[in-house]
């Protein structure tokens, strides 16, 4: 897989350093001593900051970081933990959990309110392929997320 960074030029192998020390939820140290280690003027990292390519590139490396399937995967089964101890935490995390579940489902379309018994044929065979394809449909979209 080719390093983020590649695809944003203008941003310097330090400059895409720092973004990887900032965005690193373990990060050890201040951006001061981050600067003394590199040889590098805090003045020109706060620059940095300011910078258009360099908000760009760290915006584009916390967008990666944040839609990581493993980090997604551990706040929910954190957020089910939660949902399935008692408290006023456990309702919130309940209801959040359920939300995104939800999400995932495949939507459901009711059958218009005319009875089944009084379709004919081919309206019924429309219907049922239609609620098909939606299910279909729904199925792909999960996966590609």
């Amino acid at each position: 897989m080719a390093h983020w960074s590649n695809s944003l030029p203008e941003l310097s192998e330090l400059q895409a350093e720092h973004i990887e020390w900032f965005v690193d939820p373990n990060r050890q140290g201040s951006q001061k001593t981050w600067c003394k280690e590199h040889g590098v003027a805090e003045a020109t990292v706060t620059r940095w900051k300011h910078n258009a390519f360099y908000k760009r590139g760290l915006q584009r490396r916390m967008d990666e970081l944040n839609i990581s399937p493993d980090r997604v995967q551990a706040v929910l089964d954190n957020m089910h933990q939660l949902a399935t101890s008692s408290g006023r935490e456990a309702v919130m995390a309940a209801k959040t959990y359920l939300q995104y579940i939800e999400r995932l489902a495949p939507s459901r379309k009711p059958i218009e309110d005319r009875a089944i018994k009084d379709l004919t044929h081919e309206e019924l065979l429309e219907q049922l392929e239609s609620a098909l394809d939606n299910q279909r449909r729904s199925q792909v979209k999960a996966v590609s997320e």
